[in-house]
């Protein structure tokens, strides 16, 4: 078992293709094929089971997944810091943020944490609550700032703030400041798509209710969904930071809902099995701090 052959491995259990793996590692299928074959040979055990949409770890290769993520992290930190001791060393951070969050928090953090964690690459990549989980489960993300994220096996979840919605409508003369739960659902709405957590609340209430959810349009675009609202077509569930300036230009209402309210729990998703980085600390004080201030809580 070499390095080589757990990067391979990992690869190709992230993608669910040995096809796409060979692609993102610009090597040849069969010679990526033979290498995780030689893998199993040497372990005497099966890794990969093989069907028509592509491959997915048996137990035991779930099981090495797991220890080589870790092993080949390890590995990368250990070169990066001996090759920059004594050096300034600049560290790469990915973080996953939602749409509503990249609106409310992205340049201004991107600024802010280019100017204090000078050393500090900070990549933004935007996803559903649902999709960020995923991609740390998997590595792909460092941390993830998600609302309601759903349990992951190995992700931990650090609460962080409780955000209250409203709801949107076309701006008119004499909107009430709060609407109930029965009024929300007897409208037509626009929905960011049926795994986003918004939708499963409002999914939730109608289905207790005995009610059927009317969903006029699923968009999976915080942008689309305004522009549908101010035109008449809809009504939208969202964070009031989110449409903060349109209210304020008079393009949007919001109302409060109650009986009863929708909150949203925001959470900071990471790997306890993952090296921390040496900013991580700061990054992380800064996250909380900005969502604090930017986010109006419940």
């Amino acid at each position: 078992m070499n390095l080589r052959q757990l990067r391979y491995f990992v690869r190709v259990i992230e993608l669910g293709s040995i096809t796409r793996a060979a692609e993102a590692l610009h090597v040849a299928q069969p010679a990526l094929g033979l290498q995780v074959k030689q893998l199993e040979d040497g372990l005497g055990v099966q890794l990969l089971a093989r069907h028509s949409r592509g491959v997915e770890a048996t137990p035991a290769g779930r099981l090495l997944f797991d220890r080589a993520r870790a092993i080949l992290r390890q590995v990368d930190d250990t070169q990066r810091d001996v090759m920059g001791f004594g050096k300034r060393v600049r560290e790469t951070l990915s973080l996953g943020l939602s749409p509503s969050l990249v609106a409310l928090l992205g340049p201004d953090l991107v600024q802010r944490a280019r100017t204090e964690l000078p050393d500090l690459e900070l990549r933004l990549v935007e996803e559903l609550s649902f999709t960020l989980a995923e991609w740390v489960e998997a590595g792909r993300l460092d941390l993830a700032l998600a609302y309601d994220p759903p349990e992951r096996e190995g992700v931990t979840a650090e609460p962080v703030l409780e955000e209250a919605l409203v709801l949107v409508r076309p701006a008119a003369g004499g909107v009430a400041p709060e609407i109930t739960m029965v009024e929300v659902l007897a409208g037509e709405l626009a929905l960011p798509g049926r795994v986003d957590s918004i939708s499963r609340t409002l999914a939730s209430e109608a289905a207790r209710r005995g009610v059927p959810l009317r969903i006029a349009f699923e968009v999976q675009s915080v942008a689309a969904i305004k522009r549908l609202v101010a035109r008449g077509l809809a009504t939208a569930v969202l964070p009031r930071g989110v449409v903060a300036d349109e209210v304020a230009r008079g393009e949007l209402s919001a109302s409060r809902v109650t009986e009863p309210p929708i909150v949203r729990r925001l959470a900071l998703l990471s790997r306890p099995d993952r090296a921390a980085m040496r900013q991580e600390p700061q990054l992380r004080t800064m996250l909380f701090d900005m969502a604090r201030r930017s986010v109006p809580q419940a």
